[in-house]
């Protein structure tokens, strides 16, 4: 049986963009809490570098739909009438 940790990395990885969301989600909370002593501007910057990079982490960890497309439509094996072989 998995551990939690196992289970919320392989859910992180099969998300990334719930990932992502949770993870800037939660630095503007702690920000808007105080948690984190950061200006409006500080906290702008912050929130604009986080986007990019888990953007470009979430865009590589997902498969881009039409290499997806192009594979499905593409086909695996060519089937031989019975009895031709």
């Amino acid at each position: 049986m998995k551990s939690v940790a196992e289970r919320v990395l392989t859910r992180a990885l099969c998300e990334p963009v719930a990932l992502s969301a949770a993870v800037i989600g939660t630095l503007n909370v702690a920000a808007v809490f105080g948690l984190l002593h950061v200006t409006n501007e500080q906290l702008g910057v912050l929130n604009a570098a986080l986007a990019s990079l888990l953007g470009l982490l979430a865009r590589m960890l997902v498969i881009p739909a039409r290499r997806h497309h192009a594979q499905a439509r593409r086909p695996t094996a060519q089937r031989r009438p019975a009895g031709s072989g």
